[in-house]
């Protein structure tokens, strides 16, 4: 007997046949293309694991960069540097170990901060031999010995660091035990910071265990290291035994002894080093593999369930439709030449379906409005409201008129700041207060959150007279919250059909959009033309320029303020405002172009932050005075640049000298003038004179006390006071320190020469 094949001739059958065949193909196409790319799956896991290296890399380069920046603040603070001077002054015993207290206190707080991984900071003074850390104070034998004990970080070790001349040195990583009868402690990173001719030094202990498990996450668990641009190594953490392997042409991994070795060099020196072994790169790929196979199992599972669910759903659609037309399934008759009984059946039914067509297309008719509430349905659908407003919407009839009413928030972010509540935490509160009012006039109306800044109601069939009173309710409690939050309520046109739902809430956003820049809350029920947004003239730009360039800031500022104040009278909206606003802040930021290289990075992080506050303003004043710290910070940068070897903000600081010294004038009053940090102005005046800030002022305060006391008889006191002491006792004791001889000597001693010069 011969066995013949037999084509299906339902349609399901040839539907479920085409979709296995295509199934079949694609599968075919997929091992073939796994087949092809196996060889690069191993390079794609060496890859993926040197990657992993350098964000641990890039991470720890940040945070040593921020603890370089901490210890610099440290070192530079006063009551440190003054409590080193009181030491060279006094001697250990005399100084005043009140200023000890105060710095414990002062590096408590990023002692214990989490997020510098930390076990301690310690300033150590080498005369006197003395210690502070977060904790207190005491002998550096002490501090040394006990609290902070290491077999390779004696108390000698770091007397010995006073004397060298290093900067800002990293150590390699040791034990630290917190008394001698610890078998063991947690892995610490040291980085000293001492500047050449100091007698001090900021030591922070930096536990690297703990910020690796922080900063490689999964990472944490393979074979780490770091080491300095001189091959030493600061921190290893399960390598392999033996040297590191040389990386040759500047490759950046290696096969070695089993051990796939990984190598990236960050921009401060430091090589950091990772290991797998080749089992484990191998067992990836084998994992790989598996859960390849296991998704392409399930992949195919999944496609044929769903070629069988498609072939029955476009099978029913055709079942229903030849029931309806043959009035009865059982007296379908096959007929030939289609080759599929269900085609076959409905050619002979045809003619019949086109007599009903006119039946079915009234019966449509009547259904439209249920066709049209889908339609609102799927625009509403994207909305992000809980599950229990939404189902309520939903079983809501949908025809009839309707209102949008839009609320737009604008919080107040130093406000927020204060009470410590996050914006949409805020915007959940007001909602529901919005809520509740509307549901005491509108009931049966529905608000719905779209973003955190805003929320959304729908009034349908409501009257003016409610809807007003509702409005004017929510007016006045949101008022009471503008200086935490502005808020701008859009009111759109009566609506009939839910088809325009997305033209409702377009003119509702549109109209939102032309807001005032005002404090109160603002209502808006119709559109308004809005004035043509003003722009700088080519002679205001060409003002501004050349202010900028010239470091004049108030000559900059005022043409920015003119430019401010042609909107406020023509009416400008908010969004105009903030149109112009990021138009000025990019002509204004444009100027540092000239800069180049020479660019402060403090430049860069205060005009961020500048224009990030720049984009929560909603009045003119806010946007008048972020544009003018903008302003004012470019200017003052472009006066930094160095012109025929003088450095103007030096000139600046000298000026400020010469005439405020007899005054109580101070670094961090020179460096608010600037508009700069007083450690960074500190750091600055160093670098370019290579002398401290308050070594020019004392200097410039002797030398008028030398001449008063030479040319008149006015009172120590006295004189002490004109030039900026109003403590005698400090006065003497400075000007003994400097001269070596009391005022009142020095004045004898000028007065005996000046008689024999007469003489």
């Amino acid at each position: 007997m011969k066995l013949r094949f037999s084509k299906p001739r339902t349609l399901y059958g040839q539907l479920l046949v085409s979709f296995i065949c295509i199934i079949i193909l694609f599968s075919l196409f997929n091992g073939l293309l796994f087949s092809f790319f196996q060889s690069r799956l191993q390079k794609d896991v060496v890859a993926n694991n040197h990657r992993a290296l350098i964000d641990v890399a890039e991470r720890y380069e940040t945070h040593i960069a921020q603890l370089k920046a901490l210890l610099n603040t440290i070192y530079n603070d006063t009551t440190v540097r003054e409590f080193n001077r009181q030491l060279r002054s006094y001697g250990a015993d005399e100084a005043n170990y009140l200023s000890a207290y105060r710095i414990s206190n002062m590096l408590r707080a990023d002692a214990y901060n989490p997020l510098f991984y930390l076990e301690g900071i310690i300033v150590h003074y080498g005369i006197g031999d003395f210690a502070v850390d977060q904790d207190g104070s005491s002998s550096a034998s002490d501090m040394f010995g006990r609290a902070y004990a290491s077999p390779g970080y004696s108390h000698s070790f770091w007397r010995d660091q006073l004397s060298s001349p290093s900067f800002l040195t990293l150590y390699p990583a040791r034990s630290f035990l917190p008394s001698s009868d610890v078998a063991d402690g947690p892995a610490i990173l040291p980085i000293s910071l001492k500047l050449p001719g100091e007698e001090f030094q900021v030591i922070a202990l930096l536990n690297v265990d703990k910020a690796m498990s922080a900063f490689a996450g999964k990472a944490a668990d393979r074979s780490i290291a770091i080491a300095d641009n001189d091959g030493r190594m600061l921190y290893q953490n399960g390598l392999p035994e033996g040297d590191i392997p040389v990386f040759k042409n500047g490759s950046d991994h290696l096969l070695h002894d089993q051990f796939y070795w990984f190598r990236t060099t960050t921009a401060d020196g430091l090589s950091y080093y990772s290991t797998i072994t080749y089992a484990t790169a191998s067992a990836e790929l084998r994992q790989w593999f598996w859960w390849s196979a296991a998704v392409f199992v399930c992949t195919l599972l999944l496609a044929t369930a769903v070629s069988h669910y498609f072939s029955r759903r476009i099978k029913k659609p055709v079942d229903r439709l030849l029931a309806a037309a043959a009035g009865q399934s059982s007296r379908l008759q096959p007929a030939a030449g289609s080759g599929i009984r269900e085609y076959e059946a409905i050619e002979s039914r045809i003619l019949h379906l086109m007599e009903e067509r006119e039946e079915v297309q009234g019966r449509m008719k009547r259904h439209r409005s249920i066709l049209t509430s889908y339609g609102y349905m799927s625009r509403i659908k994207n909305i992000n409201e809980d599950l229990g407003e939404w189902k309520e919407f939903m079983t809501t009839e949908t025809d009839g008129s309707y209102d949008l009413i839009l609320y737009e928030l604008k919080f107040r972010g130093d406000a927020m700041a204060r009470l410590n509540i996050r914006p949409e935490h805020a915007s959940l509160a007001v909602r529901e207060h919005i809520r509740a009012a509307v549901e005491r006039y509108c009931p049966g109306s529905h608000t719905f959150q779209l973003e955190h800044h805003q929320i959304l109601t729908v009034v349908r069939d409501g009257r003016s007279e409610p809807i007003s009173a509702m409005l004017a309710e929510v007016k006045e409690l949101l008022d009471q919250s503008s200086s935490y939050c502005a808020v701008t309520i859009a009111v759109s046109s009566r609506f009939e059909h839910a088809s325009q739902f997305g033209h409702a809430y377009e003119q509702v956003r549109s109209w939102a959009g032309q807001a005032l820049p005002k404090e109160e809350t603002q209502l808006i029920t119709a559109p308004r033309e809005l004035p043509e947004t003003p722009r700088l003239s080519e002679k205001e730009a060409d003002k501004l320029a050349s202010s900028l360039q010239a470091g004049q800031a108030e000559a900059a500022v005022d043409v920015v303020e003119e430019l401010l104040e042609r909107m406020r009278e023509s009416g400008a909206a908010v969004r105009q405002y903030h149109e112009v606003a990021e138009g000025l802040a990019a002509i204004l930021t444009d100027e540092l172009r000239h800069l180049g290289d020479e660019a402060e990075p403090q430049v860069g992080w205060t005009i961020r932050s500048i224009r990030r506050e720049m984009a929560a303003c909603h009045t003119v004043e806010e946007y008048r005075s972020q544009l003018a710290r903008l302003a004012e910070t470019v200017a003052v940068a472009l006066s930094m640049r160095t012109v025929s070897g003088e450095a103007p903000v030096i000139s600046r600081v000298m000026h400020s000298l010469e005439t405020g010294f007899g005054a109580d004038i101070s670094l961090e009053q020179v460096a608010n003038d600037l508009n700069m940090s007083a450690a960074y102005l500190s750091t600055y005046i160093k670098e370019k004179t290579g002398t401290n800030f308050i070594d020019h002022l004392n200097g410039l305060r002797m030398a008028k006390a030398k001449e008063l006391l030479t040319e008149t008889a006015r009172q120590v006191s006295d004189i002490a006071r004109e030039v900026g002491y109003h403590n005698v006792t400090s006065f003497n004791r400075l000007f003994k320190k400097t001269t070596g001889i009391s005022p009142t000597e020095y004045r004898r001693l000028r007065q005996v020469d000046a008689e024999g010069k007469t003489g």
